[in-house]
Order: C-alpha cells, then structure tokens, then sequence
C-alpha cells in the first residue's frame, strides 16, 4: 500500500527561508537565554554586606550602599564588593578567575610607591568588585561601584551586544512581510 503523502504547495526557495527564520528564532531564544544566565551569575558576585568606616566610624553596611571614596576593610574569605585601591595590606591575596580566568592566588602589595604598571589590571594594589580575598587582610579607597566596576562594565557589554543583521536575516525579514 502507498503511504499517504502530504501535497506541499510552497516553493523552494520559501520552504528554506521558512526553516532559516525557525532557526534564527532559536538562535535568538538561546542567546537571550545565556545573557539571563550571564546576568544572574554577576548577580552573585554582589556580598550582601562590607565592612567601612564612615565619620570615624567603623560599620557594616549593605552593599549596595557603597559609595566611590569610602574607605572598605577587606579579610580573607569575603568577595571584594567594589574595586578597591589598596592602602594597607597585610599577606593579601585576591583570586581574580571570575574577571580575568586566572586560577593563581595573587597578592597584593602596598609598599607606598602605588603601582608604576599602566595596566590596572597588572597593578599589585588594587582589588576587583567580583574577585575573592581568599587570605590577608586589607584596607582601601573605593574607587567604582556597581555598573562602573571593571566587572560591571563587562555585563554591561555584553548584555548590549547585539545580533549582527546578515543578509539572509534581511531577506527573511523582508519576506515575512
């Protein structure tokens, strides 16, 4: 017996574009899908508490009430909650893998030269918003919160980035229209 066949009534050339729009939509899905994901990790790396020194005073505020010039106490075990410029440290290492993907401990040092490395991110007094004090302690200025951290910055690009329009998206833009 024949098997039953059904009758296609579309051309070539829109059954393909018809498969090419099904799958940039997928595409498009997935790639919002990973931004969100991206999005909730850096969510993460928020401590929900730091430890300053305000009017004389040293507090333990939230987090999110950091602000540039206040001077953070940091210790081992704490994620830095903004990027810092160290001016005091004590045996201080910071893990910087979640911003740079480098696995090494490394330390921080203030000799009271600062750092001559033009690079920041070579620069031995500074820490990350994101990164870990994994030992040490340390004391520093905030320099960036928030959007404005190194970190920050990168979320921020990333979640901007847009999908490059090629010409087969035009044309089946144009033809589902």
């Amino acid at each position: 017996p024949a098997a039953k066949r059904r009758k296609f009534t579309g051309t070539g050339s829109q059954s393909a574009i018809g498969i090419a729009a099904r799958a940039q939509n997928t595409a498009a899905a997935d790639l919002l899908k990973r931004i969100t994901a991206l999005m909730d990790d850096f969510k993460g790396f928020i401590p929900r508490v730091a430890e300053v020194t305000r009017d004389g005073k040293r507090q333990e505020i939230a987090s999110e009430e950091i602000a540039v010039g206040d001077f953070i106490h940091l210790k081992a075990g704490i994620q830095i909650p903004a990027d810092v410029v160290l001016l005091y440290a004590t045996e201080m290492k910071v893990n910087n893998a979640s911003l740079t993907g480098e696995s090494d401990d490394l330390l921080r040092v203030v000799d009271g030269k600062g750092s001559t490395n033009p690079n920041i991110f070579e620069a031995n007094n500074v820490a990350f918003f994101g990164t870990m004090c994994t030992s040490g302690v340390g004391d520093g200025i905030v320099i960036k919160t928030g959007d404005n951290t190194v970190i920050g910055l990168i979320a921020g690009l990333s979640q901007a980035a847009e999908a490059v329009e090629t010409p087969l998206s035009i044309e089946i833009e144009r033809f589902i229209k």
